[in-house]
């Protein structure tokens, strides 16, 4: 049996990204991010952040770059891995 592994953050984030208005886009992140388990005041940083966005691509943009965040890619100096 395949599985395939894929986080939460990341579904939502193709999701997001195959939205055609800025709405369906911004319920789609506000309903699927109350389901993520995350810590819960970056959880409440992230959602007042999407409600501030007025725009479909900077939301989208915004998205990828928090999943990124979380799966430790990001350039920021927030997530680096300790060694």
């Amino acid at each position: 049996m395949k599985y395939e592994l894929t986080s939460k953050l990341e579904k939502i984030a193709v999701q997001v990204n195959n939205s055609e208005t800025l709405g369906e886009a911004k319920e789609i992140a506000f309903s699927g991010l109350m389901t993520v388990s995350i810590n819960e005041k970056m959880k409440k940083i992230i959602l007042d952040n999407i409600y501030k966005i007025n725009d479909l691509f900077e939301l989208q943009k915004y998205i990828c770059n928090s999943l990124l965040f979380f799966e430790g890619m990001s350039t920021g100096g927030y997530n680096k891995r300790k060694k």
